[in-house]
């Protein structure tokens, strides 16, 4: 039986690692400044996931779902989808253009969502107070990804950068797209990154909790 929308935003939110390696997310960023913004989440259609013993030799069929800005256009492509507020953190092109935003230790939504990583990096500053400051930025061109994020982890070598990079827990843009979402409790922010295969229905490859820490969940 199909998972409703409503159910999934419920499960996403409180259960967040069953979530993300069970159902492929694809997400669409909102336009203008990092912010709360109001988004929809609605089916998207069958995938795949890793099976629980043998992972990606094993692949099990599954629902996907799109998380898009709340719009007319996005009411009319996700019918019957659950709508919901979250922080929103806008692409920055290139790191001039960088700007952080403050995921708060309390007040406003529990969830953080951007949009789909395909070449762009996600910085996370060390926690100040309960507080969390992130940004995603954009190469200027595709080919810049790897140093991009090389150069943003040498700038900021007291957080986290993930992005592309030739190693274990990252990923590389023309064969992968990656879904980041925030979700906190208890006044604490976990972040985590689900790695999609570009064009087989975004099915999961792998799930990495990127704060607190770097590891495969």
């Amino acid at each position: 039986m199909p998972l409703h929308p409503v159910a999934a935003f419920n499960q996403l939110t409180t259960e967040p690692v069953r979530f993300l390696k069970t159902y492929p997310l694809k997400i669409t960023g909102a336009m203008g400044a990092s912010g709360v913004s109001q988004y929809l989440l609605g089916a998207r259609g069958p995938s795949q996931r890793p099976g629980r013993f043998m992972g990606t030799h094993n692949w099990k069929t599954t629902e996907s779902f799109n998380i898009r800005p709340d719009n007319v256009v996005a009411r009319a492509y996700l019918p019957g989808a659950h709508q919901f507020g979250a922080h929103s953190i806008q692409m920055n092109v290139g790191t001039p253009a960088l700007t952080f935003y403050q995921l708060p230790a309390a007040g406003g939504p529990n969830i953080m969502l951007t949009g789909q990583l395909s070449g762009c990096s996600f910085v996370i500053l060390p926690p100040a107070g309960g507080n969390l400051n992130v940004a995603h930025v954009q190469p200027v061109t595709r080919d810049a990804s790897m140093t991009l994020r090389n150069n943003l982890a040498a700038a900021y070598h007291g957080g986290f950068v993930y992005g592309i990079r030739n190693a274990r827990g990252f990923y590389k843009s023309k064969i992968h797209e990656v879904a980041v979402v925030g979700v906190r409790s208890a006044g604490s922010w976990r972040i985590f990154a689900q790695k999609q295969e570009n064009g087989k229905d975004n099915r999961i490859l792998s799930v990495w909790q990127i704060h607190p820490g770097h590891v495969k969940v």
